[in-house]
């Protein structure tokens, strides 16, 4: 995931660092930390840095206690909350399944993973996390330039006059670089009891459930849908402000690739075990 070092062997002793409350490490004080890092886990500074510039809420983990409690106390003393869990603590993160539909009601969220296929029911408070984010995702492609006209020509004519192949500058083509960046809506929803992890993509959902709220566009449909299902959700550990608290609108996080999305709905299932 990102923000950790890859995993070492399991084993008994083995320890998370966990941020608290969500957030990223503030730029000012990426370099400290990744001193940190290196310093308590005796890897090199741009690996620590690297590693406290990618965190989402999970900033190491599979380290020993004692090292665990030494970043948390370091943290501290850098001003950022944090705390060690064991990794027998941490609760797996199921995957995730598409969710097209849904119905709610004050007590209940009942999604469905297509018309008519409901996958149950849950009462709110088994639902323990909500994360709304925007991905964007940079797909790079290669495409092939022709050489000049001039130098194509310049070099057969050098290679019939000679019989050997002469390749001039300008007669070879190149390889253009060309990046297509693309943006997705995205909501999680982690129910307990049995554990399963929502997804719904805000350009396939039928939002028929906001009635006369709907919309023609999906951003402002999603947009309800992130209010309506927060002020449902009031006791899941999530990213998006409750609209209590005056939030609304794009109130949610961005993330430039998909891992990290991924990272802060591990973080926060986390955090709703822990309280």
């Amino acid at each position: 995931m990102p923000g950790e070092e890859p995993p070492a062997a399991a084993c008994e002793d083995a320890w998370f660092v966990l941020l608290a409350p969500p957030g990223r490490i503030p730029p000012a004080r990426v370099a400290d930390v990744g001193r940190l890092l290196a310093e308590a886990r005796g890897m090199p500074f741009a690996d620590g840095t690297r590693i406290a510039n990618r965190c989402q809420g999970i900033l190491i983990g599979e380290v020993s206690e004692a090292e665990a409690q030494r970043i948390v106390t370091g943290l501290g003393e850098l001003s950022i909350p944090a705390a060690r869990r064991a990794v027998s603590e941490l609760l797996p993160l199921p995957a995730a399944v598409d969710c097209r539909r849904m119905a709610v009601d004050r007590e209940r969220f009942m999604p469905e993973l297509s018309p008519g296929a409901e996958a149950g029911e849950w009462p709110w408070e088994d639902v323990a996390v909500f994360c709304v984010g925007e991905v964007e995702t940079e797909t790079v492609t290669r495409k092939a330039a022709p050489g000049t006209p001039g130098g194509v020509r310049l070099s057969y004519g050098l290679t019939a006059l000679t019989g050997i192949p002469v390749v001039v500058p300008g007669a070879q083509g190149s390889q253009q670089r060309q990046g297509v960046t693309t943006s997705a809506l995205l909501m999680d929803i982690v129910a307990l009891r049995p554990t399963m992890r929502f997804r719904v993509n805000a350009l396939r959902f039928d939002y028929t459930l906001l009635g006369p709220r709907k919309s023609l566009s999906h951003k402002p449909n999603f947009v309800a849908l992130s209010r309506l299902l927060r002020s449902l959700a009031r006791s899941a550990a999530s990213n998006y402000p409750s609209s209590d608290a005056g939030a609304g609108g794009e109130a949610w996080e961005k993330f430039d690739e998909m891992p990290q999305y991924e990272a802060r709905v591990r973080w926060l299932l986390q955090v709703s075990d822990a309280r």
